[in-house]
């Protein structure tokens, strides 16, 4: 219906009555409003409603589905804007968990709920309350999250997961033996390293400056045994970053060991890991001569002998790979898994069924026989994903095979096929230096072991900041 001032005139006294004594006889007035085209906020902030008092009108009158009707229908004519429903939502005259229960009526979309609450009018500290306050279930939380994982805006999502972390400046080196690790503004100075010790490697910064070096020190696929151990399949690292200066990053698969004059089999290498996107995908390990084969991407151990008998080495282990049609959609999964890590692990709400950060990384090398060499470790995987990168040097090398002893008529191992290097930004500044070369066969009777062959590298630019 066409704009009335007479209507409006009476919803204005009575919103501002209502906001100010809070007595229900001023609430007949303000049900005239509750009409399919007579829009609520613009216009009455536009003859001089504040938002404040809107707020506390919000706060104490009709049910939370009658507010969800007006944000929706405003915002899905254009009429209202988000940043002026962001204002109101802000405002401390309305409660959080009034505004977690408008969000929970099943009459606003998501879409309408992210758009609002990615607005820079609402505090961070706001959504985050909403966010975990109990009148929102969280299986809607986790559906806002992933709506809004899907809309964009993932700067300012990155914005609101990382507040409240702490900030840490790593002056020395130090191993960090928790998987998941969330800070606000994190540093490490020149010629220090800040080592990755555990599963499933992921870092979480509002900022991260890497001055030195972040190197992976966990075991994804581990070596075979036998006379000779198979080098380890290295784990991952993933980052994200609303600002990151890259540094030096390392995920590179350890060297299969070298011969040992003791009987025995080699024995298979534990699997790796990695989510590929399909045309990038990680290396293989190298067959060794006689001896174990090289999979994805660790190579096999030497066959060898001691006195009169002689035994195969272990092949090198297969990873298992989950494959994606884009950079884009790896990426998206990805945001996802952090947003149910930091529900659960932050906010403390754990949804009806949820995603989990992956433990990626290389396959460990096939076991070295009697004599002869371990398969090289398979490179790890590299995720960064950031709004604004700096780039840097990052690799992921397959390990060397180890060598044989021809006197003993040893064989080398296969080296490690290379890992897997992602990445994602809005914006980016330099040029990388990177390497996922597999590793090189080791020496042994007769014939080497075989090279791994090289993984891939995928540095391209992803929307949704």
């Amino acid at each position: 219906m066409p704009f009335d001032p007479i209507s409006y005139a009476i919803a204005r006294k009575a919103i501002r009555a209502a906001a100010t004594v809070k007595v229900t006889k001023y609430i007949d007035s303000i049900k005239e409003l509750y009409i399919e085209d007579l829009f609520l906020l613009k216009p009455l902030v536009n003859i001089g409603i504040t938002y404040d008092e809107m707020a506390e009108v919000i706060n104490s009158v009709f049910p939370a589905d009658y507010w969800a009707y007006r944000i929706e229908r405003g915002l899905s004519t254009g009429v209202d804007s988000p940043s002026n429903w962001a204002t109101v939502l802000n405002s401390s005259s309305i409660t959080v968990g009034r505004i977690a229960s408008i969000f929970n009526s099943p009459i606003i979309s998501l879409t309408t709920i992210v758009n609002i609450l990615a607005r820079p009018e609402i505090a961070v500290t706001r959504v985050r309350d909403i966010l975990s306050n109990a009148n929102l279930p969280p299986d809607r939380a986790q559906s806002i999250l992933y709506s809004w994982v899907d809309i964009g805006y993932r700067d300012r999502l990155l914005e609101v997961i990382t507040y409240g972390a702490p900030n840490a400046n790593i002056t020395s080196t130090t191993t960090l033996t928790t998987g998941v690790n969330r800070y606000n503004n994190l540093s490490i100075s020149s010629g220090v390293t800040l080592n990755i010790g555990a599963g499933p490697g992921v870092l979480i910064t509002n900022t991260l400056t890497n001055s030195g070096t972040i190197a992976s020190t966990w075991i994804r696929g581990a070596g075979g045994t036998g006379a000779a151990s198979g080098g380890a399949g290295r784990g991952d690292i993933i980052i994200f970053a609303r600002s990151i200066t890259v540094g030096t990053i390392n995920s590179n698969g350890t060297n299969g060991g070298n011969a040992v004059n003791a009987a025995g089999a080699g024995y298979d290498g534990g699997a790796g890991g990695f989510w590929e996107v399909s045309g990038y995908p990680a290396g293989i390990g190298g067959n060794a001569y006689a001896g174990g084969r090289g999979y994805k991407n660790a190579g096999g151990g030497g066959y060898g002998c001691y006195g009169v008998n002689c035994w195969y080495g272990g092949n090198g282990g297969n990873a298992t790979v989950t494959t994606y049609t884009s950079l884009a959609s790896l990426v998206s999964e990805m945001f996802k898994c952090l947003c149910d890590w930091w529900l659960i692990n932050v906010l403390g709400r754990t949804p009806t069924t949820y995603k989990t950060l992956p433990s990626l990384g290389g396959s460990g090398g096939g076991g070295g026989a009697a004599n002869a060499g371990g398969g090289g470790g398979g490179g790890g995987q590299v995720i960064v994903i950031g709004n604004s990168v700096t780039a840097g040097t990052i690799n992921a090398r397959g390990g060397n095979g180890g060598n044989g002893d021809p006197a003993n008529y040893g064989y080398g191992g296969g080296g490690g096929g290379g890992g897997l290097i992602y990445v994602a930004y809005n914006s980016l500044t330099g040029t990388f230096t990177t390497s996922v070369a597999g590793g090189a066969g080791g020496t042994g009777y007769y014939a080497n072991g075989y090279p791994g062959t090289a993984g891939s590298v995928l540095i391209t630019s992803v929307g949704g900041w």
